[in-house]
């Protein structure tokens, strides 16, 4: 694997993790969903108006298309291990961006997912 198609793995990943943050925060601009069906158009309304949508949809859209490059010269089984990395990262921005609880548990996760991806890497 070249150091430039690692970058842009990382970019990938980071950019789908960034992605997540978007989303919620549209969803949380949006509130709660509406409790009946008629107030469902008006709901959907203030999502699709809501700026964060499509900040976190082009930010889907550029990861997926560095996923297609990377995917030209890495096999799926060597660039998919390193998605899980997104998990950690959407971990932590929740918690700096968001406010999110970031537990002992959580990390312990965070932790068990990074071996994982160590010993992958190694194998």
């Amino acid at each position: 694997m070249t150091t430039v198609f690692l970058v842009l793995a990382l970019i990938s990943i980071s950019l789908a993790a960034l992605a997540q943050i978007f989303l919620r925060l549209t969803m949380l601009a949006a509130g709660s969903l509406p409790s009946t069906f008629a107030e469902t158009p008006t709901y959907a309304l203030k999502v699709l108006i809501c700026p964060q949508l499509y900040v976190g949809l082009m930010c889907f859209g550029i990861s997926l298309l560095l996923t297609l490059v990377v995917l030209t010269r890495l096999e799926v089984s060597q660039f998919y291990p390193m998605v899980a990395l997104g998990i950690a990262l959407t971990v932590l921005l929740g918690h700096f961006v968001l406010g999110e609880s970031l537990t002992l548990l959580r990390l312990a996760g965070v932790g068990v997912i990074l071996i994982g991806i160590m010993l992958i890497a190694r194998s």
